[in-house]
């Protein structure tokens, strides 16, 4: 009973810190705008495609899951902002349900201790980044975190089954999860590719080859229509943005989501791999486990954008410190040294999947630490069983039993990220206000000008082409290579230009006329001239 009372106890804890720390913000991050404004079309009926293009209504890269879950939000509250709190409780709900799949997953099949279990778990979901995702955005990882985990889960369960119509059952669930896995991220490859090797091993090719079959027919559908319905190379073009662009595209991009980069060759690839692997393991786990020590509890949260170099509305970049990286590091190897541990004492799914998703990780052109957090839940467990390998060493040298050192670390980490959340709320209340709501109100501002002194029926090329449809109904375009595009953008019709991130102005040769500039960041509106 003691142990129920517990777990509910913690449950409203962590509820109230989520509900606590929902803000009014979405959509800086840009691609939880376009989640927004698909997940309105989908419930408004028009189908799965960008209607606030200024050009063509184009089919978008991102696959239709997560946007398909926010269309029920859309279907029982269709006015936007209005329906803010709703579309962020989708997330707040997935990362309660990460924490019980995490212990269950922990307890069931990685053979853990209940206190270590729930460690792993509680800290998973007080992990500021995350919290940061659900309560300050509309991106997907938090869902994508819990469908991940449920088809490892799901597998094991299936691995382990006694007979053959349990495993044929479990295993037809787990690949359809996959399915929707992939269907929420396309980085949801990396748990079908790691769930059929590890069934090679744990029961042979014949169910690995079903496990595939299946997942292959849940996604022939979405693959066919994507296909049939692609856009064409000009309307890509014309419409501009990452959201116009395939993954191919983006991942041959010198840097992802800005074809101004130039395109990569595979002489690029290893500097690539090399600052990716240097990301991953000198800045991303270090700010999983450790995040205080790469910025305030007043930033919390915002190394999701901010760490590995991205500017812009976001807070400045972090990690770039000798000191951090190298407490990153410390941080990594005790982390690998838990790996290593496991692995060799009973290798599981685990133990293929990770690997994988570091090893597609650093492959993509852009900062990874956003693309590690659906691993948060094996990066804690992998860390703790470091410790727990670590100070078993120096107990075999007379040391004591490591596991009070584990519990130490957990209870450390526990009220570390307990007392961030304490801190960032308080000052939300006294303030200075946090930066990313600073620059949710600058943006709100520049949107409340366009609204009030552009036509209804501008068109506007801008940095972020979903945001500016959700606050001001004004068709959009993306605004990349202004040089290449100025021309293109008075012929189709568009007469604006908007920069929702801090960015130099076009050279005035182009011809336009500076409309609006906010004080804060320098953001602006611009009139195109007539030729």
């Amino acid at each position: 009973m003691t142990r129920q009372v517990s777990a509910a106890v913690i449950a409203v804890a962590v509820t109230a810190i989520y509900a606590l720390r929902i803000d009014p913000v979405a959509g800086l991050i840009v691609d939880d705008a376009w989640y927004i404004v698909l997940a309105k079309a989908i419930a408004q009926g028009d189908g799965y495609r960008l209607i606030s293009s200024a050009t063509a209504q184009i089919l978008p890269a991102f696959p239709p899951g997560f946007p398909a879950i926010l269309s029920v939000v859309f279907r029982a509250s269709p006015e936007y902002p209005g329906n803010l709190w709703l579309l962020k409780s989708v997330s707040i709900v997935a990362m309660l349900g990460v924490g019980l799949v995490t212990y269950r997953y922990l307890v069931r099949y990685r053979s853990a201790r209940p206190p270590l279990a729930a460690a792993v778990a509680i800290s998973t979901v007080l992990s500021p980044a995350l919290v940061f995702l659900a309560t300050s955005t509309v991106m997907a990882e938090c869902v994508f975190t819990l469908a991940q985990l449920g088809v490892v889960l799901v597998i094991e369960r299936a691995a382990r089954a006694e007979s053959a119509p349990r495993m044929q059952r479990d295993l037809c669930l787990a690949a359809v999860m996959a399915a929707g896995a992939v269907l929420l991220r396309s980085a949801g490859i990396a748990v079908v590719l790691a769930g059929a090797v590890y069934l090679v091993k744990a029961r042979g090719w014949r169910w690995a080859m079903v496990f595939g079959a299946v997942v292959a027919a849940c996604l022939t559908p979405w693959a066919v229509y994507a296909n049939v319905h692609a856009p064409t190379r000009a309307e890509r073009v014309a419409h501009g943005g990452s959201i116009a662009y395939t993954y191919d595209d983006l991942l041959t991009m010198r840097k992802g989501g800005y074809p101004t980069s130039g395109r990569a060759s595979l002489d690029d690839l290893p500097a690539r791999v090399g600052v990716n692997l240097v990301n991953v393991f000198g800045r991303s786990v270090g700010a999983i486990i450790f995040p205080a020590a790469f910025r305030g509890s007043g930033e919390s949260g915002q190394e999701v954008v901010a760490l590995g170099g991205e500017t812009g509305l976001q807070a400045a970049s972090m990690g770039g410190a000798t000191a951090t990286v190298i407490v990153s590091l410390v941080i990594s190897a005790i982390t690998l040294a838990g790996f290593v541990g496991i692995a060799r004492q009973h290798f599981t799914l685990g133990e293929v999947f990770v690997p994988l998703s570091i090893g597609m990780i650093v492959l993509v052109p852009a900062p990874s630490f956003r693309y590690m957090l659906p691993l948060v839940p094996f990066v804690f467990f992998y860390f703790f069983a470091g410790l727990e390998t670590i100070v078993s060493g120096f107990r075999r040298a007379g040391a004591h039993d490591p596991r009070p050192v584990m519990r130490i670390a957990a209870l450390c980490v526990t009220l570390l990220f307990g007392l961030e959340h304490a801190q960032y709320l308080w000052q939300l209340r006294v303030g200075p206000l946090p930066n990313w709501i600073e620059d949710h109100r600058e943006v709100s501002e520049l949107a409340g000008w366009m609204e009030r002194n552009l036509p209804a029926t501008a068109a506007v090329a801008t940095t972020n082409p979903g945001l500016v449809y959700l606050l001001t109904s004004r068709t959009t375009v993306g605004s990349d290579d202004p040089e290449a595009n100025w021309e293109r953008w008075r012929t189709s019709g568009i007469r604006y230009v908007a920069a929702l991130r801090p960015a130099e102005l076009p050279r005035a040769a182009l011809g336009y006329r500076l409309l609006y500039r906010s004080l804060g960041q320098g953001l602006w509106i611009l009139e195109l001239r007539s030729p």
